[in-house]
């Protein structure tokens, strides 16, 4: 469909699209328009959860951390594979392996380390988790939910 909708536009507008490279910049151009709208929502629901009332914890299982950790492996083999190859197209693929790489790779090592800090120390982030001023121990809220997964 979008193939079909951007030849239709480069006709109308007097482009003959022949070959693969009048039709690419079109491609990134949606592409863009496609990630850039979904990190909008992403980031919108990020803000609803940071400020809304409800706070839970979160845990993530040993399964979603292997996939984070291979995913790291596999971008940065893609990364260290594809800058030895003198491509305009494969350095882009490279330079974007390793953005992913170097992003996937300060979370994985947060879910690897605040597990072992939070159990040393009390970590709080909602004023309702505060400790009691009465005994010093730490009261949860009336609305505090389970820990969910993901």
């Amino acid at each position: 469909m979008i193939h079909y909708s951007a030849v239709r536009l480069l006709t109308i507008a007097g482009i003959d699209p022949i070959g693969r490279s009048r039709l690419e910049p079109l491609g990134v151009l949606v592409f863009s328009v496609i990630m850039v709208t979904s990190f909008v929502q992403v980031g919108i629901i990020a803000l609803e959860r940071l400020f809304g009332s409800e706070h839970s914890i979160i845990t993530v299982r040993p399964t979603a951390i292997a996939i984070m950790a291979s995913t790291v492996v596999v971008k940065g083999a893609c990364f260290f594979w594809c800058r030895l190859i003198r491509n305009s197209s494969v350095q882009a693929l490279a330079e974007d392996a390793f953005t992913d790489g170097t992003c996937l790779t300060p979370p994985l090592i947060y879910l690897l380390i605040l597990p072992q800090l939070s159990s040393t120390a009390s970590l709080s982030f909602s004023p309702s988790s505060a400790a009691s001023p009465t005994n010093g121990t730490s009261t949860p809220s009336a609305g505090s939910s389970y820990p969910s997964t993901l």
